[in-house]
């Protein structure tokens, strides 16, 4: 089980990472233009921690740390399971951790964004889920 364990703990950490490049790439692709820019610029400014941002450069600056941050996660995930050795169960931790963020995906998805949200967040529960599994059992 723990050989199943590790595989899907890489494809969640792999699917983190893909996800994290897919965005950016879309964001470059598709939410940089200036038609977006010019329905951003009606909202106007926003206060946001004692100064005054543009809604643009908001979204833009939000836009693009979603994407570093979600390769970031993977990248660390990864980094966590090669530093417990090529035997060993993943870091029950770094799977908690992982799974709130997908369940975090998914209340989003459901709230503001839409089922491919759901989805994938699902899907990344199910990929870290077993390295739960095998703790639970060992305990």
């Amino acid at each position: 089980m723990t050989a199943i364990a590790r595989r899907t703990y890489l494809i969640g950490s792999f699917g983190f990472i893909a996800i994290g490049l897919l965005h950016s790439a879309t964001h470059f692709l598709e939410l940089s233009g200036a038609d977006l820019e010019s329905r951003f610029e009606a909202l106007g400014s926003i206060d946001v921690s004692a100064q005054t941002v543009a809604s643009w450069d908001l979204f833009q600056g939000t836009s693009l740390l979603m994407g570093l941050f979600s390769v970031a996660i993977g990248l660390g995930a990864i980094g966590a399971l090669k530093a417990v050795g090529p035997m060993a169960n993943p870091p029950i931790g770094t799977s908690v951790v992982n799974i709130a963020a997908l369940v975090g995906v998914m209340v989003i998805g459901k709230a503001y964004l839409g089922p491919l949200q759901i989805w994938g967040g699902l899907f990344g529960v199910l990929m870290f889920a077993p390295s739960l599994v095998v703790w639970m059992q060992r305990r």
